[in-house]
């Protein structure tokens, strides 16, 4: 049997949600989507523990990129940033903000699994 991985995906657009629930369909992903409002996301978040988050910061009701330092203290969970914005100084701030991972849109799905695939392995041993 797999052990499948849970991912929660937050983000206020259905298409994007769709594409990325697509995407990780399958045994090795166990796939829930964020509620509309933050401690509905809290609730989410604790009960599932997901061993990945993913998060589109454009989502006005929870407050856009303070969205992962809200995450930080409820999870340690690794967290995969979605942004449109396509400039190096956007790019450094979703990394800053406590992302593991930066993603601009569009993006193929090869890196998007990359990326989930660098995110999710074992660090070797230091």
């Amino acid at each position: 049997m797999i052990n499948s991985k849970s991912v929660i995906i937050i983000s206020s657009d259905p298409v994007l949600k769709g594409r990325l629930g697509r995407m990780l369909s399958g045994p090795e992903y166990q796939v829930f989507y964020a509620l509309r409002t933050e401690q509905q996301l809290q609730q989410k978040i604790v009960e599932i523990n997901p061993s990945l988050i993913i998060v589109d910061p454009d989502i006005p009701a929870l407050r856009g990129i303070s969205l992962s330092l809200l995450i930080r203290q409820w999870s340690p969970a690794p967290i995969l940033m979605l942004s449109a914005a396509r400039t190096q100084p956007d790019e450094i701030r979703m990394l800053d903000i406590d992302a593991e991972e930066y993603l601009s849109e569009p993006f193929d799905i090869s890196l998007f699994s990359a990326r989930i695939d660098n995110i999710l392995s074992p660090s070797p041993a230091a």
